[in-house]
């Protein structure tokens, strides 16, 4: 009987512990930064309430086009994809307005997550303190 109550309050740590762990949806909210091939870093950020505002420098020295792009919109976790909505963004032309992007998540800590895209390109993101 003994035996049998010390293995199910293993089972009940067990599941405590693992059952408390936090959400992809809450590791993931935060200010993330990358350095795209062009060499210039840039950030966004993932609000809890699922709003995304993103800094992106185009390396440009802002004569035809800005050196800093603002971009806003949404995000969310579906499955194991994380989809981003633009819906606003400071790029004269408004390329990214309307743009939808998903990209598989393949790993997250909570310093740093990498995703897969539809072209099979890696990308890490470091958490900017």
């Amino acid at each position: 009987m003994r035996k049998l109550i010390t293995i199910a309050s293993l089972l009940v740590m067990v599941f405590l512990i693992t059952g408390c762990g936090r959400s992809t949806e809450d590791k993931l909210v935060g200010t993330w930064q990358w350095n795209p091939e062009s060499g210039q870093t840039s950030a966004f950020t993932f609000n809890k309430d699922g709003s995304l505002s993103m800094t992106y420098n185009t390396g440009s020295w802002g004569i035809l086009t800005p050196t800093v792009v603002h971009v806003s919109g949404t995000w969310k976790v579906s499955g194991e994809n994380v989809v981003l909505a633009y819906t606003q963004s400071t790029f004269a032309s408004d390329k990214l307005v309307g743009m939808v992007e998903s990209e598989k998540l393949i790993a997250i800590t909570d310093n740093a997550f990498t995703t897969i895209d539809e072209r099979g390109k890696t990308t890490t993101y470091t958490r900017k303190y």
